[in-house]
């Protein structure tokens, strides 16, 4: 069962450079696998200011607008991907009180109901 999600989840990553849709169905397919209510698949230009989504799954579009305007470059989960090497994987599982405190999540993922986080850097 795992390896044919995967390789599912990997058809749909290669459809996706002719297939914009497929991103939505791996990240759908994702979310479901693992049990989440949203995810998405970004790149973000912190230093540019700019970020592209590519798909999203589960977002109320508000917030998804106030993360673009608000957050990026601040969300925390985000820098613990960046200090990772390529191909690495990060899970929270547990939210630190000093976490709990950031605006990002008090103000951002708090409401949305977001208390986990699952991630991983493409090169």
């Amino acid at each position: 069962m795992l390896k044919q999600f995967q390789a599912e989840a990997l058809d749909c990553i290669y459809e996706s450079v002719t297939d914009p849709d497929a991103l939505t169905r791996f990240m759908t397919a994702m979310i479901c696998r693992f049990g989440g209510t949203a995810g998405d698949v970004v790149t973000e230009h912190p230093a540019l200011r700019r970020i592209e989504t590519h798909a999203s799954f589960g977002f109320d579009p508000a917030f998804r607008a106030s993360y673009d305007e608000d957050y990026l470059g601040r969300n925390r989960w985000v820098d613990g991907l960046a200090r990772m090497p390529a191909g690495g994987c990060h899970v929270v599982e547990t939210v630190t009180p000093a976490f709990r405190e950031t605006p990002y999540y008090r103000d951002w993922a708090l409401p949305q109901g977001l208390a986990q986080s699952l991630g991983a850097l493409v090169e």
